[in-house]
């Protein structure tokens, strides 16, 4: 079982993998002219559906980890 820190850090890492990957396909594509997003407007979006992917992530890993404390008690 993880720790609450463990949980935080696992988070992170798996977001900022992520945060860079959306960022990066999303200036491809605008580059390819799938749509039309200015580099400023991309670190935006990418910013905030990172904190939302963040706070999910935790949740779930939480909710997860508690289940399973459960189960063995």
């Amino acid at each position: 079982m993880q720790s609450k820190k463990q949980s935080i850090m696992e988070s992170m890492l798996n977001m900022i993998s992520g945060a860079c990957i959306a960022f990066t396909i999303t200036q491809i594509g605008s580059i390819m002219g799938f749509w039309d997003i200015s580099p400023e407007s991309n670190v935006g979006l990418t910013i905030t559906l990172t904190v939302v992917s963040v706070v999910r992530s935790y949740y779930w890993r939480r909710l997860f980890n508690k289940k399973a404390v459960q189960n063995v008690n």
